[in-house]
């Protein structure tokens, strides 16, 4: 379907394997920005389809990474952590894919 796998872990001692199983690029969320790697990875494009079985506080960086009108998927919630909603990112990307 022409997408670019991009798969998020704790930290690097997955990546060797992760990359093994078809991800394109690992981002080890514990050492590294995730928001800012996200970008530099798809560049002006932005995130387009976000599939996150974690929540918790993962979930504001990724909304803030993803294109205006992209798809997010919250499919679980392994962390104990709260996971908020960051409504002004989503509707500003809404907004923009409107206006």
């Amino acid at each position: 379907v022409g997408a670019t796998a991009i798969a998020v872990t704790r930290t690097s001692g997955k990546k060797q394997e992760l990359l093994a199983f078809g991800a394109a690029h690992v981002i080890a969320a514990a050492e590294e920005d995730l928001e800012t790697r996200l970008k530099d990875i798809t560049g002006p494009d932005d995130v387009r389809v976000v599939l996150d079985p974690i929540g918790g506080p993962i979930f504001g960086p990724l909304t803030a990474a993803m294109a205006p009108g992209g798809i997010l998927v919250e499919y679980g919630g392994l962390s104990p952590e709260p996971t908020p909603f960051p409504l002004f990112t989503v509707l500003s990307k809404s907004l923009t894919l409107r206006g």
